[in-house]
């Protein structure tokens, strides 16, 4: 392999063989090393939920094909944008990246041929005035559901479960976690409401930016929390309860777009708010 050394440095001589032969052993050990400090079991159930959650969206996505406007996808998107986030910030506190398909290109390539082929089948469906049945809309998210969670599943099986060390969250870390939840309130609260179609999108559309806003603010300062590696199980259960929040009024104004959601609105929001305010006062992860 050609060397270019640094300006006015001459190149290093190639090693022989047996030191070439020490260094491509020592890679093996530097990997035994670094697997005593990844808790793999606690990455497969990470990488189940991640599974769920992109069944969650695409289902919803599936139901909305032929429906009329009312809910604003803009809402759905913006909550997807801050798991994708917290969960890149998850994996890269635990020295991983990727996902268990990561070594099964072929696998994920075709799921998302088929993906597209779905969404644009739906498109066209929707353009004539027709609406497929539920269960065949139920199919893309149990697809989706198939393809990533078995390997979740098989991963969850072959690790052991290492010890975490917990600790206090910092104020900053307690304000941005109750933030989050905020966040997820206004969402589960406008698509509750019986607010005009013009609303919806425009509070779905401020979102969306509030979220690409974080993620640039969270990559050019290292002053933002990264709360995707100090959340624990219960920072984690609180958002989760709000994602399951918001994703279930989204799926009623789909399927029923004539419910009486507005009269649970303000508890509904209230509820995560206080969910994830009672959240942060327990300890998180020391990441």
């Amino acid at each position: 392999m050609e060397q270019r050394p640094a300006p006015g440095q001459q190149p290093l001589d190639p090693p022989t063989a047996d030191v070439a032969q020490v260094y491509l052993d020592e890679i093996e050990q530097v990997r035994d090393r670094r697997e005593k400090h990844i808790d793999r079991r606690r990455l497969a159930w990470f990488s189940l939920t991640d599974a769920v959650a992109l069944s969650i969206y695409i289902t919803i996505a599936a139901f909305a094909i032929g429906t009329p406007p009312g809910v604003s996808f803009l809402v759905l998107i913006a909550a997807f944008l801050v798991w994708l986030h917290l969960a890149l910030e998850r994996r890269e506190g635990d020295g991983t990246y990727g996902t268990p398909l990561s070594g099964e290109r072929s696998v994920a390539v075709w799921f998302a041929i088929l993906l597209i082929l779905v969404v644009v089948g739906g498109v066209v469906l929707g353009s004539f005035g027709l609406r497929p049945p539920w269960t065949v809309r139920l199919v893309p998210g149990l697809l989706a559901l198939a393809v990533f969670g078995v390997p979740a599943v098989r991963q969850l099986q072959q690790s052991m479960p290492l010890s975490q060390a917990l600790r206090p969250l910092s104020s900053g870390e307690r304000w941005m976690s109750v933030g989050v939840g905020v966040f997820f309130a206004v969402g589960a609260g406008v698509v509750m409401a019986e607010f005009d179609e013009l609303r919806v999108p425009i509070v779905g559309a401020a979102m969306c930016g509030c979220v690409v806003v974080w993620w640039i603010a969270a990559r050019i300062s290292d002053r933002l929390p990264v709360l995707g590696a100090v959340w624990s199980r219960s920072q984690w259960g609180a958002f989760g309860i709000g994602a399951v929040a918001l994703a279930a009024a989204i799926l009623v104004r789909l399927v029923a777009p004539s419910a009486p959601l507005a009269v649970f609105a303000p508890w509904v929001g209230s509820g995560i708010v206080l969910l994830f305010a009672a959240a942060v006062f327990r300890d998180g992860r020391d990441g």
